[in-house]
């Protein structure tokens, strides 16, 4: 049975808005912790990629660092 999950933060506006997808954890490859940044921000924004379906999950500059330590730590359990 697949393993469907949402990001604790549905949407982040940085430079546009993102929808942050519901992830079907049965095709992810594996998982990391990144930054995605835009010019001419150099520091960018805290996320999470979902490897083998290409997506990412993307945070609020100002405190979504540790909401993505949560949400990653949940998505290990779960994967495990």
């Amino acid at each position: 049975m697949a393993k469907f999950i949402q990001c604790s933060q549905p949407k982040v506006d940085y430079f546009h808005e993102t929808i942050n997808p519901v992830i079907n954890l049965d095709l992810v490859t594996g998982i990391s912790k990144g930054t995605y940044s835009i010019y001419p921000d150099n520091e960018g924004i805290p996320t999470i990629s979902f490897l083998g379906i290409g997506l990412e999950w993307r945070y609020d500059k100002h405190g979504g660092e540790a909401k993505r330590d949560v949400d990653y730590e949940q998505l290990i359990n779960i994967k495990l």
